[in-house]
């Protein structure tokens, strides 16, 4: 709920403060998750090399149009790479990547999803065109 303060500011009240800003990251970068095929790689083993023979696989069909966000590195076209900080971006930081590789021209993106992004609505409002779960055990959380 929308609500106004003396001071004229305006503030906007939620109850759920991942999912809001996972929500209006998508909505500031104007949300270029629906310019990608993106595919969600999550599991307990295995997760950066099938992110990575993935997205070797789909730059081979798609004339180099991959962006590649994982453990190691975030890959967003044009020579923009760089090494990752987290498995999977505060969503705020992962909606702007969005923005990059769309800007970039990339059409795909192949992204490692940790279990702990998604009990952090980080992904939120992301929709995945093929969701990969790999090697599924007790250590995985959730």
């Amino acid at each position: 709920a929308e609500q106004s303060y003396q001071n004229g500011v305006t503030a906007l009240i939620v109850t759920n403060i991942q999912r809001a800003m996972a929500l209006l990251s998508n909505a500031f970068y104007g949300f270029p998750s629906n310019d990608l095929f993106a595919i969600g790689i999550t599991g307990t083993k295995g997760k950066t090399s099938t992110a990575y023979f993935a997205a070797t696989a789909l730059n081979l069909g798609t004339d180099d149009r991959t962006a590649l966000i994982s453990t190691l590195n975030t890959s967003l076209g044009k020579g923009d790479v760089f090494k990752s900080k987290l498995t999977t971006p505060e969503s705020l930081d992962l909606f702007r990547y969005l923005r990059q590789a769309v800007d970039n021209g990339m059409t795909h993106l192949v992204m490692e999803v940790s279990s702990q992004s998604y009990l952090l609505d980080r992904v939120y409002s992301l929709h995945f065109g093929i969701g990969v779960f790999l090697n599924i055990s007790s250590d995985h959380v959730g």
